[in-house]
């Protein structure tokens, strides 16, 4: 596989799955120590092609160091095919987090969810700098409290009031000789220095996911950038901040101070043990999350192979032994009738099918069903990435074949493809797609002329 250096340096920080690069382009593009690389290869994020010196990208989502942060889309966004733009980054990351959430209530409830191949680290940070950004876009930057008396019982702080006043005691009740309560002073103190620091550095180590919420030109970074260049080198070091958010953590008793410095806590302690290395948010089995896409778009039933199908059994002697039952992706019944599908990762516009080893398993999902059960469709399910194609589309069918011609005794499998953008709503809405099941009933009688093949619109 050859890939483009100029594409990729071009793409304003985004990669996509599947591209291809040497051990000194990935260590060079991502600023990567050889330590941090073979991490990567490790975590399978870099996969080496056999009989090659180059590595694949095969991870989808973020990958953020000190220095340089990346975004891999999924394979589907082909850049030959069309440009990609910020939302693209926005809807692949709310595709990655249903993913997440997904899996957790799974695990809950004690289904079995595979997470091998998830990354969360880099969430860590997604969530510390939207918790501090969101922080700061509803109180500013941190002002220095002044204890102070008040006269007006709405200002009153009852807490600094129980231990520095006097308390009289009378017959109808007690009284306090001073009341006192928190002055904001107009200056910023050390607390809004690692407020900001954090602020930056996560938008930083972000990149461009960070833009999905806020511009680097914003007048809240501006403010930040202009309380760091003002203080000194002394009060900025790592260990002075610590120290402030340290000190504020054990003064601070309003809920909404402790909420921003429990941040900032989980993000110096993160920013001293990080180092150099990279993290991680995002899954490395793209097509897993596929699967799950198309599970909700398709609304299957709980419907088991075993109950409609021929299941393989071991007979030897006074032996009988299950082999286990096949199990398809997605199985629907439609009245007497059953649809049967598989999602698959492949690129089709690029020659890309699945192999004989899963085409005569889709097949065999359909020969083992019983005859009084009627398939009514049975379909490999493929992305399509242009935004300007039908919702959905049959693109083809593959089919046994002898001596050019083809043999009658195996079904057809259809090849159906479903638009990306239309598949990734349904997934982030959890909606079904109405048009799925007539469009894999209908792929049956027209996958042998997918040149006159209908399309079905949004």
């Amino acid at each position: 596989m050859r890939f483009d250096k100029a594409r990729m340096l071009s793409s304003s920080g985004t990669l996509v799955e599947g591209d291809v690069g040497s051990a000194r382009y990935w260590q060079d593009l991502l600023d990567l120590d050889a330590l941090s690389f073979s991490n990567l290869i490790a975590a399978n994020v870099l996969r080496k092609l056999p009989g090659t010196d180059h590595f694949r990208m095969d991870f989808v989502g973020l990958i953020s160091g000190q220095r340089k942060a990346f975004f891999a889309l999924p394979k589907v966004f082909d850049p030959a095919r069309r440009e990609i733009v910020k939302e693209d980054i926005g809807k692949v990351l709310r595709c990655i987090q249903h993913y997440e959430r997904r899996v957790a209530r799974r695990r809950q409830q004690n289904i079995g969810a595979d997470e091998s191949f998830l990354f969360s680290e880099g969430g860590t940070l997604l969530n510390l700098f939207l918790s501090i950004l969101g922080w700061t876009r509803d109180h500013g930057l941190h002002l220095e409290d002044q204890t102070a008396i008040v006269s007006d019982p709405a200002q009153v702080d009852w807490a600094e009031t129980f231990q520095r006043s006097l308390t009289l005691h009378f017959p109808t009740g007690i009284a306090f000789s001073t009341l006192y309560g928190r002055d904001h002073a107009n200056s910023h103190d050390k607390l809004a220095l690692a407020q900001a620091m954090a602020l930056i550095d996560l938008m930083q180590g972000l990149g461009m996911v960070s833009r999905l919420w806020i511009s680097e030109y914003d007048p809240i970074i501006e403010s930040c950038r202009e309380l760091l260049r003002q203080a000194s080198a002394e009060d900025t070091n790592l260990v002075s901040i610590r120290w402030a958010i340290q000190d504020a953590d054990l003064h601070a008793t309003r809920d909404h101070d402790r909420a921003l410095i429990s941040s900032l806590r989980q993000w110096i302690e993160g920013k001293t043990t990080r180092g150099n290395g990279l993290s991680f948010y995002g899954v490395n089995a793209f097509h897993v999350v596929w699967e799950d896409m198309c599970e909700v778009a398709l609304r299957s039933s709980q419907l088991s192979h075993g109950e409609i199908a021929s299941q393989p059994f071991f007979v030897g002697g006074s032996k009988r032994i299950s082999l286990g039952d096949q199990i398809p992706d997605f199985l629907v019944k439609r009245g007497n009738g059953v649809v049967i599908a598989d999602a698959k990762w492949y690129r089709v516009w690029r020659d890309e099918f699945p192999g004989s080893p899963d085409v005569i398993k889709q097949m065999m999902y359909e020969i083992s069903v019983a005859s009084e059960m009627a398939v009514v469709g049975n379909a490999f399910v493929v992305p399509i990435p242009d935004r300007e194609s039908a919702a959905l589309e049959i693109l083809g069918g593959i089919s046994m074949e002898g001596g050019g011609v083809t043999d009658e005794r195996f079904p057809l499998i259809s090849v159906v493809g479903v638009k990306w953008d239309v598949i990734a709503d349904c997934y982030i809405s959890g909606a079904a797609l109405p048009q799925m099941i007539p469009s894999l009933m209908l792929s049956r009688s027209t996958t042998a002329d997918a040149a006159t093949a209908p399309s079905f619109s949004e």
